[in-house]
This record gives structure tokens, sequence and C-alpha cells, in this order.
């Protein structure tokens, strides 16, 4: 498996790993034709096996503290996807260290 940066041509595949890792959770019916575009900095990653995406996260950036979300007086971030295709779950994909 490798970990690394989001690219365009990813798209499509980017897509498919969202829709399958929402289907069975309260977002099911969230489904994207397009992958967003952020307006600040942001990190896109995702997770790769034999050329296949298994799992994704993008996280947006803020420019300044409370533009985008609200982490007090510091700069903070969001979130927006995280996911990880069904059958690779509890592979830790989507596990990270603060170390």
């Amino acid at each position: 498996m490798v970990i690394r940066e989001y690219t365009k041509s990813d798209e499509l595949e980017w897509l498919r790993c969202r829709v399958l890792s929402f289907l069975d959770c309260s977002y099911y019916n969230d489904v994207l034709t397009h992958r967003e575009i952020y307006e600040n900095d942001s990190i896109c990653l995702v997770a790769e096996e034999d050329g296949k995406i298994i799992g994704l996260i993008d996280v947006e950036i803020e420019k300044e503290a409370g533009s985008l979300c609200v982490a007090g007086k510091q700069s903070g971030a969001v979130i927006w996807h995280l996911a990880v295709l069904p059958e690779y779950r509890r592979s830790h994909i989507g596990c990270f260290s603060m170390g």
C-alpha cells in the first residue's frame, strides 16, 4: 500500500472509493459526480494498492482563525472527506499517529 497525494487523474477512482465507502453509513445518499476544489490550502491524500484507490482523506486548512471552522483563536482545518473501502477496513489505513 502507498499513501500519496491526490492527482486529477485519480478523480474517477476517488469518486468510486467515496461512494462505496459511504454506502453503509448515514452519508449513503451524498453522491458526488466531481471532486470538490477547495478555496483554501488543502491536504488531499489517497491510499493506493495495486493501482486501486482504497482510501482517501481531504482536509481544507483555514487561512485565518474562524474563517472556515470553529477552533477558537487558533487556525484550524476541516476534514471534508475520509473514506476507506469496506473490504480494507480494520487494516490501519485510516489511522494516524501524533508522535
